[in-house]
C-alpha cells in the first residue's frame, strides 16, 4: 500500500469504481491513561497532533496521533 498523506486528493477515480479517501485510529480506543485520552480526542476531533507534558522551558510537548490515511 502506498503511502497517503491528509492532503491528498477526497476522491479519485470514476464512478462506479471511486475511492474515498479514510482516515483509522491506531492508538488505544479504550484509553487508560491521560496521553491515550488525549491522542484519542485529537483523533476524534481531526487534529494531527496533540499535547501532553511539559518540556525543560514549560512549554508544552507536541505528539503526533497515531493514524493513518487510505482510500477505500
Amino acid at each position: 500500500m502506498s503511502h497517503v498523506k491528509n492532503t491528498s486528493a477526497l476522491v479519485i477515480g470514476t464512478p462506479p469504481s471511486q475511492q474515498h479517501l479514510s482516515r483509522r485510529f491506531l492508538g488505544n480506543l479504550f484509553p487508560k491513561t491521560t496521553i491515550e485520552k488525549n491522542e484519542l480526542k485529537a483523533y476524534i476531533d481531526g487534529k494531527e497532533y496533540y499535547h501532553y507534558g511539559k518540556d525543560d522551558m514549560g512549554n508544552p510537548i507536541r505528539h503526533k496521533v497515531r493514524q493513518e490515511y487510505y482510500y477505500k
